[in-house]
């Protein structure tokens, strides 16, 4: 497969177009935060970029680019809310599924019970937190949107605040999944290190 068509392919899924609108939401954030602030009386205090563009638009025209940079980047934002805005029962089905994965005795056709995989009970907590995060994340920002848009009668700078502190905890839990993998990995070269360095090891 060409990398033109793992392009095309990742734009067709969810995941890829969400990331494509997430880049692009930043660009734009990133673009505005360049030309913020501008200082028209001392040009050499603005950024590089602002400097730059001053030498072709004009002051007024700048700071009208500002604020469009600004409007595309909110717009590019909100579009991820309302795409985000049906994730509630994938991300509860993602929970029930790992609770009969960890959690649930099996059954097999006779009603007795199976015995139950074992599963690294550090794994299996710091997922099952994981999980309740991202559940979270989701009608905290159904709120804050909401209620900015005065559908409901909300404080939606609060509910973004819980979404942010949802969107963290997720964050950190999946970065402790990962650095966990990361030590499994190790732990098992280094066993295999030692097994091809001492023909008597255990």
């Amino acid at each position: 497969m060409s990398r033109i068509e793992r392009i095309l392919t990742g734009l067709a899924s969810y995941n890829g177009r969400d990331a494509c609108i997430r880049v692009t939401s930043f660009f734009f954030l990133t673009l505005y935060g360049l030309l913020a602030d501008l200082d028209q009386k001392n040009p050499k205090n603005n950024s590089w970029l602002a400097q730059s563009l001053l030498l072709v638009f004009d002051f007024e025209k700048l700071v009208q680019l500002s604020v469009s940079f600004r409007l595309l980047a909110k717009q590019f934002a909100t579009t991820r809310i309302i795409v985000r805005f049906f994730d509630d029962l994938p991300a509860m089905h993602q929970l029930y599924k790992h609770y009969l994965k960890a959690f649930k005795t099996q059954a097999d056709k006779n009603k007795k019970s199976i015995p139950m995989k074992t599963m690294n009970p550090y794994v299996k907590w710091v997922t099952t937190i994981n999980l309740i995060f991202w559940i979270l994340y989701n009608p905290f920002e159904h709120l804050g949107w909401l209620g900015e848009l005065k559908v409901l009668d909300v404080d939606h700078e609060s509910w973004y605040f819980y979404t942010n502190i949802a969107w963290a905890g997720g964050l950190f839990t999946s970065v402790l999944l990962n650095f966990n993998v990361v030590v499994l990995y190790y732990m098992q070269m280094e066993s295999k290190a030692k097994r091809e360095d001492d023909k008597n090891y255990e």
